[in-house]
């Protein structure tokens, strides 16, 4: 089956600048527990078993910005949609039948103590499920943030029995209508 659109995703370099900020701290906490030798303060000990758990749980709880090879394609066919997987080159296959796919905004709440001092719409959450197959994707990892709604209407129109017509064809202008005839000629007779 043809291909009828495509969206080229990465995994977000603040993914991976994350993981390094969280890596460093654990490379330095070894560090100063090497350094002290055997007068190790339990404080350090416990700060580096926490920094080894914080880097694992973080790289872990992050699946849906990760992108297996770093970079991939979400292509979509009459019959199915290909999703990158998160560890593997080798893309996830939604047949169409008992797909359900469900978007949402991803809200995040800035607080200050008990109090919260702000929101801000970081992207929107894309759950794919068939069966026990699952795979969570969020905006963010596109490319190109432009490609976007695009994304989000093929979807719909995957889940609708449309075909998908990608950004290109989201953003063709609307084909004229006999009102936009009747306004021009109007608009013609007043000049």
């Amino acid at each position: 089956m043809a291909e009828q659109a495509r969206y080229v995703v990465r995994t977000p370099m603040a993914l991976w600048l994350g993981t390094g900020a969280v890596v460093a701290l654990v490379g330095v906490v070894l560090a100063g527990m090497i350094i002290f030798d055997q007068r190790t303060p339990d404080l350090l000990v416990l700060l580096a078993l926490g920094a080894c758990g914080a880097s694992v749980a973080f790289w872990f709880g992050m699946n849906a910005y990760r992108v297996g090879g770093g970079r991939n394609l979400i292509r979509f066919y009459v019959d199915r949609i290909e999703v990158p997987a998160v560890r593997e080159r080798k893309p996830l296959v939604f047949p169409r039948d008992g797909l359900v796919i469900g978007v949402r905004d991803v809200v995040v709440q800035y607080r200050m103590a008990l109090f919260t001092v702000g929101s801000v719409k970081r992207g929107k959450l894309i759950e794919l499920r068939r069966g026990t197959q699952t795979r969570k994707l969020s905006t963010l990892v596109l490319a190109d943030h432009n490609d976007e709604p695009a994304l989000i209407a093929d979807l719909q129109r995957f889940v609708e029995g449309q075909p998908a017509i990608g950004r290109a064809g989201h953003d063709l202008p609307a084909p004229r209508t006999e009102y936009d005839d009747r306004i021009d000629r109007e608009l013609a007779q007043l000049e």
